[in-house]
């Protein structure tokens, strides 16, 4: 599950190791923290090999505080509900014995009342929870008696240990699919036997640009000497790959990357600025996400007949070309400042900063060293920054620019965009084939709509014109 393992293992514990150590020198880039027992933690369910039967219970990380939501606090009342409901059914679902959940509810009661929630809200949550669940019981034995199914059992022994593993074969072959799939985005450079001169050419372009700035007071003396680079500071990491279901994902390490010391910087610079622009339009979280629904803004936008509209840019990362993220962004920046400078650097200069970076940031896979054409490496706050601004120009441009779009509301939230739908769907239909529509770059979409969508962990419905 993302970045943790699981497996069960009946072999001799010195088997087991020899598999880890093997595991661990299957990439260079991996470090890897083992737990082996008949009792284990995994995310934040504590599984326990009890003489050969599967326990399982909520697990508690011993640094983890006891604080949710405090009742008192200026909140809707259905968020105080949710939060008890959610932490009961947690409690129920990852519970095996009587004994083990009713710890979990004590536990959950102290942390709730050390957080100000009455204990008759508590208790009238765990009564109208348990009422709903002996009804579904009901429902469930009755079908019960109608239909039989076998039960299936979980091979496990006593001693048995757990792992999760996946065919090293068939997940190199997914990777290398990967780079064949995407090889638009990026740049063949030479072979690692080449290094030393590919990376010094990069650190000569970077720095005689450098130079040329600091030589023409575009930056001070201090930002060129923060900026500039040694071959020492240089060290070329492997792209690796996490298996997420059905398909493999790319994560680019940029520690100690020929434009480091450029992405940190411009993060530091433009991070205030670009947050500004983008605070009443980005979330990156569920509750964030949730409280916005319920906002007046949106809640009047819905009625019983309004359709919810879910798009995920599925491209996020490779969408916009360097040059469009530069013009793009040089353009927003621009305008939000009225062309001023920002720390004395002016935005002439930033758009010189932002050609380095995305020009010259360099990875190996395979023996051979990359470069990108297209977007930028994932995982780094940077990026996400940079990405949330473009996207920002073609929502502006397509959505609130629209007057077709003037009744509606929208919220992004990471890489998809939520919606409300008035009109037809006839005009809905035009109105999706226009937003592809749209400049050199090609946004690739997947849409859900309907009167119920998924986005991101939530489930979302429009019931009688009601979130």
């Amino acid at each position: 599950y993302v970045d943790d393992i699981f497996f069960t293992s009946n072999d001799s514990l010195e088997s087991i190791d020899q598999v880890l150590d093997e595991a661990n020198n299957f990439h260079p880039n991996i470090k890897r923290v083992q737990q082996i027992g008949r009792n284990v933690p995994f995310l934040d369910v504590f599984i326990q090999n009890s003489n050969g039967v599967l326990k399982t219970s909520l697990y508690h990380k011993e640094a983890a505080e006891p604080y949710v939501v405090p009742f008192g606090s200026d909140h809707p009342g259905h968020v105080f509900r949710n939060t008890v409901d959610t932490a009961i059914t947690r409690a129920v679902r990852y519970s095996t014995t009587l004994s083990e959940f009713e710890e979990e509810i004590r536990q959950m009661k102290l942390m709730f009342l050390y957080n100000g929630y009455p204990s008759r809200h508590i208790d009238w949550r765990l009564t109208t929870l348990f009422s709903k669940y002996l009804s579904n019981y009901r429902q469930y034995q009755q079908t019960k008696n109608t239909i039989e199914q076998p039960k299936a059992q979980l091979p496990i022994k006593p001693m048995t240990t757990m792992y999760k593993i996946i065919d090293q074969d068939r997940f190199y072959k997914r990777c290398q699919n990967y780079m064949k799939q995407h090889q638009d985005d990026y740049e063949l450079l030479s072979s690692i036997s080449n290094m030393e001169t590919i990376v010094n050419q990069h650190i000569h372009k970077i720095n005689m640009t450098l130079n040329f700035l600091e030589h023409e007071h575009y930056i001070t003396k201090d930002i060129y000497q923060q900026l500039f680079l040694q071959r020492n500071d240089i060290q070329l990491k492997n792209v690796y790959f996490l298996f997420d279901r059905s398909y493999v994902k790319p994560i680019f390490s940029m520690e100690s990357n020929v434009t480091s010391k450029l992405s940190t910087y411009l993060d530091d610079l433009l991070r205030p600025i670009i947050e500004d622009i983008l605070k009443q339009s980005v979330v990156n979280q569920d509750f964030d996400f949730i409280q916005c629904l319920h906002h007046h803004q949106c809640s009047s936008k819905l009625k019983p007949t309004t359709l919810l509209v879910r798009i995920k840019i599925q491209n996020f990362f490779s969408l916009f070309k360097h040059q469009s993220v530069v013009d793009r962004i040089g353009y927003l920046l621009a305008k939000h400042r009225q062309n001023q400078p920002i720390n004395h650097i002016s935005i002439v200069t930033i758009e010189r900063l932002l050609e380095l970076y995305l020009k010259y940031t360099l990875f190996i896979f395979e023996d051979y060293i990359y470069t990108f054409n297209h977007g930028m490496p994932n995982e780094t706050r940077f990026r996400t920054l940079l990405s949330n601004l473009c996207l920002y120009y073609w929502k502006t441009k397509k959505f609130q620019d629209n007057q077709q779009f003037q009744n509606e509301f929208l919220l992004q939230y990471n890489d998809e965009l939520f919606f409300t739908w008035n009109q037809s769907k006839e005009n809905f239909h035009i109105f999706l084939l226009e937003l592809k529509e749209f400049s050199d770059d090609d946004i690739d979409m997947d849409i859900e709509y309907g009167q119920q969508i998924n986005i991101q962990n939530i489930h979302l419905e429009n019931r009688h014109g009601q979130f």
